[in-house]
């Protein structure tokens, strides 16, 4: 039992750490952005800021394209190894 869990998590370690460092850096990037935004008042971008946003969108958009095919990939993967019915070897008879 505790062996398949251990499997299962270091199975989608990967994509959960990705999922995770995304939505910490979201709720940051909300935190940050919540009293001024991108752009201050006096029209001056906050590099800051824009760096945060630009790290959200690369993150954003590998949680959304990338992830998910990690673990279609991952999962299908592991279960051609389940289901493999290649044929073994019959002793040879003398």
């Amino acid at each position: 039992m505790r062996e398949k869990l251990l499997t299962g998590i270091r199975l989608l370690w990967t994509p959960v750490l990705i999922l995770l460092v995304y939505l910490g850096l979201q709720a940051i990037l909300g935190t940050v952005t919540a009293d001024g935004g991108l752009v201050t008042p006096d029209g001056s971008i906050s590099i800051g800021t824009g760096i945060l946003v630009c790290l959200g969108l690369g993150l954003r958009l590998i949680a959304i394209f990338i992830v998910p095919v990690l673990i279609a990939y991952r999962v299908l993967s592991r279960l051609s190894l389940l289901f493999d019915r290649t044929p073994t070897r019959m002793p040879s008879k003398r």
